[in-house]
């Protein structure tokens, strides 16, 4: 694994509106804190977590919107402590109100696990 890159793609099925992507990884026990890899907002804006932010700005770590509900995730170069649970959890999303004063409203939540070893 070391070296090589890893690619997670979360589909989220089922949606109607815009979503927003987290994406977390743990040990590979899942017993350790749940760090930030990467998110993806409302409008697509792309943010790294704080540990992976120096990465990112190396282009290693990389996450898109392929599709509105498909999000990939590449971290190029892994190493070792890249193995480890990682949790794409995404959040479905409603406008509501008059303009300008829209507001937001969580209509929704999904997430799935994989063990990258």
């Amino acid at each position: 694994m070391e070296g090589e890159t890893i690619q997670l793609t979360c589909v989220v099925s089922n949606t109607v509106g815009p979503l927003s992507v987290t994406l977390q990884w743990t040990d590979k026990e899942g017993t350790g804190p749940a760090v930030n890899v990467a998110t993806v907002d409302r409008e697509g804006t792309v943010t790294p977590g704080p540990t992976f932010r120096e990465r990112s700005s190396f282009g290693e770590v990389r996450m898109e919107r392929v599709r509105p509900d498909t999000f990939t995730l590449f971290l190029y170069n892994a190493f070792p402590t890249d193995e480890g649970q990682y949790r794409c959890s995404a959040t479905e999303w409603s406008q509501s109100g008059a303009a300008p004063d829209w507001t937001w409203q969580q209509i929704g939540d999904e997430s799935a696990s994989k063990t990258i070893t």
